[in-house]
């Protein structure tokens, strides 16, 4: 039985090149910095607010956070994680601490 030509025509033209494969977006970590001000309690709350994180996951970050001077708070795509920096940074603005929160390009 022979193929349409239209059909075979479509899946030839319709492979996709390696080179043409799409490439997918950056992403990038949030990371939140440990200081003397901000109480582990806020943190934890901005982790499960925030971030969406257990209650359990939102203690180890801050354990990381407290111990290491700093912890990931989640990994997002650049316009995600810039609202999330921002909403965290404005939180904690309103709660009188001094919390720094950045981003960085996932390695």
């Amino acid at each position: 039985m022979s193929q349409d030509p239209k059909i075979e025509e479509f899946q030839q033209d319709s492979l996709i090149d390696e080179r043409e494969k799409p490439v997918p977006p950056k992403r990038y970590n949030v990371v939140l910095y440990n200081d003397d001000y901000t109480t582990t309690e806020f943190v934890v709350m901005v982790l499960e607010t925030i971030f969406r994180h257990s209650n359990e996951e939102a203690i180890r970050i801050m354990l990381q956070i407290h111990h290491h001077g700093m912890g990931i708070a989640g990994l997002f795509a650049k316009e995600i994680a810039e609202t999330k920096m921002f909403e965290t940074i404005r939180l904690a603005r309103q709660f009188e601490y001094p919390l720094q929160c950045t981003i960085k390009l996932e390695e």
